[in-house]
Formats: structure tokens, sequence, C-alpha cells
């Protein structure tokens, strides 16, 4: 998310979602609050979060297709 956030909206809302509504998000906090963002391997850990979260969503609801993205990425960021 820190990088490139994903979008999640139910495909009622997904309609109304502008993805450049929310690209100023990072930047914002970054300058307001620097500190959450200085220390090491900070992209390896907000991956890890971010699919540790998405897995356990997947999982809850039963989303095969979730499941299967979350683990390409996975092997995507680790085993290129």
């Amino acid at each position: 998310m820190v990088y490139s956030p994903r979008k999640f909206a139910n495909e009622i809302m997904e309609p109304l979602v502008n993805i450049e509504d929310y690209q100023e998000i990072i930047p914002i906090i970054k300058h307001e609050y620097p500190e959450l963002f200085d220390f090491k391997y900070l992209s390896d850990r907000v991956f890890r979060y971010s699919f540790f979260y998405r897995l356990e969503i997947a999982y809850e609801y039963e989303l095969e297709w979730l499941i299967k993205q979350c683990l390409q990425d996975f092997k995507g960021r680790f085993y290129p």
C-alpha cells in the first residue's frame, strides 16, 4: 500500500471509486509522519502485512481467486 495502494470496494461502490483520489495519501503521510517510513526493509514489511491481511480476507470469505492472486504476488516478489 505504501507504493501502490490497492482498491477494495464492493460491486455496488466500485463504479464510484476513483483511484486518483487516493494517490496523494502516502506522500502526505510521509511528510507528516516521517518516522513511520524511516526504517530498513519498509517495502518487504508492508508487502508481508498486506499479503497476510489479504490472505486472511480471502480465507474468511472463501475467495479462491484472491488466494491465487496473493500466492502469485508472493511468488513474483520473492521468487522471480
